[in-house]
């Protein structure tokens, strides 16, 4: 049963428990449709107070495409229309993400600077934002599915206008020592469009 349903029947329990103390009326006054009427007011009124209870405690969705976040991680723009997929170092990787935040970098191999750069909080109900450099853009992307941080670090797809961009791990065991950065074997595939795809093998490196 919902939570709007429980709040209804505890609500139309409570107003009908209070009805049952008014004085019965007799045959002849019509007490058949004063009661109905008194049930259906009670319902109505039930029913405006549900409604009160549940818009204020479930606000609208944040938008992530258009959240506000620090310079550097890009904008709800088409990097790849028209243009060949060819992903840019992100040169300031480091200073994406805040002190302490969990985030994954895609590193290609044989470099040391990052294709594409993720962030996501430890909630499980929270989506990752990510970023990728096209044709000189910066477009900010959004995971498909929520999960938090354990998801990004499994790897994970992210969508924005005009593309999506893919992290599949090749292994699940870490390449680093216990204690440092995760650092999996793993693939980046780009799709824009319908149909054009390029795919980059790297490792997908997690943690602080």
């Amino acid at each position: 049963m919902t939570v709007r349903s429980l709040l209804l029947l505890s609500g139309l329990s409570l107003m009908l428990a209070a009805c049952s103390h008014d004085p019965q009326p007799s045959a002849n006054e019509g007490g058949g449709n004063s009661v109905s009427n008194v049930v259906a007011n009670a319902i109505d009124d039930a029913e405006s107070a549900v409604d009160e209870v549940v818009n204020s405690a479930d606000p609208a969705p944040v938008n992530l495409m258009s959240a506000q976040l620090p310079s550097g991680w890009g904008r709800d723009a088409d990097a790849f229309t028209d243009q060949d997929i060819a992903l840019e170092p992100i040169t300031d990787a480091a200073t994406l993400r805040g002190a302490k935040e969990m985030g994954c970098t895609f590193l290609t191999d044989g470099t040391d600077q990052p294709i594409l750069v993720a962030k996501a909080e430890l909630r499980a109900d929270a989506k990752a934002v990510a970023v990728v450099g096209n044709a000189g853009v910066r477009q900010r992307l959004v995971s498909a599915d929520a999960g938090g941080f354990t998801a990004l670090a499994s790897g994970m797809r992210f969508d924005g206008r005009g593309a999506s961009v893919a992290v599949k791990l090749k292994s699940r065991v870490s390449l680093t020592p216990v204690g440092k950065d995760s650092s999996y074997p793993a693939n980046l595939m780009v799709t824009a469009g319908q149909s054009r795809q390029r795919i980059y093998s790297g490792r997908w490196i997690c943690g602080l």
